[in-house]
């Protein structure tokens, strides 16, 4: 790169200001220049290091990991953790402010839970997470069972996947997990399946 006043190639970028300068005459080149690297941080006392090594978003999570989250440090007072514990919980419950936002982190929860039940790695439960808000947003889970859906997902996800899970073992794990009936009957758990084959 050139300066266009002076024309010297002796051009710096300033990391902290994002801005390439020219050393020879001072002027400002391109300023706000957008970073396109990583973003590092340093803890106090610790080494510099990543601030986004988890992905953007997170289909398991029902505000699809866009929420904010914060902890606290061990060394503060026990009136600082309890304000600190008082103001996560209200936090938490800002997060999932309307109905819809309530059902879908419901129906999250409890998949989460049966897949830790069936053993499931976490692209199924990703994959389980995309078709039943597909599901949803179709309005094929209105009325229904909450835990047959999640079974019924589960069971064609892993069936599409070539994961050795049978539909008895699945509701075996519901019924185990929930306390619900093993089943409500094949004619019903096939009548979903194709609806949800179909979404």
């Amino acid at each position: 790169m050139r300066c266009p006043s002076c024309s010297s190639s002796a051009v710096m970028y300033d990391h902290t200001r994002g801005e390439h300068v020219c050393t020879r005459c001072g002027l400002v080149i391109l300023d706000r220049v957008l970073e396109l690297g990583p973003e590092w941080r340093r803890r106090p006392s610790e080494e510099l290091e990543r601030a986004d090594v988890t992905a953007v978003t997170d289909v398991t999570q029902h505000d699809l990991g866009m929420g904010s989250k914060f902890d606290m440090l061990r060394d503060v007072s026990p009136s600082w953790r309890a304000s600190m514990r008082r103001l996560r919980e209200w936090q938490q419950r800002s997060r999932v402010s309307s109905w819809k936002d309530r059902s879908i982190r419901e129906a999250l929860v409890e998949l989460d839970k049966l897949c830790e039940e069936l053993a499931l790695p976490k692209g199924i439960k990703a994959e389980v997470s995309v078709s039943y808000r597909r599901a949803r947003t179709k309005r094929i889970t209105v009325g229904r069972d909450l835990h047959q859906i999640l079974a019924v997902l589960v069971f064609i996800t892993c069936r599409a996947r070539g994961l050795p899970r049978t539909e008895n073992e699945i509701f075996r794990a519901v019924a185990a997990r929930f306390g619900a009936k093993k089943r409500a009957g094949a004619r019903s758990f096939r009548k979903l399946a194709k609806l949800l084959v179909g979404n």
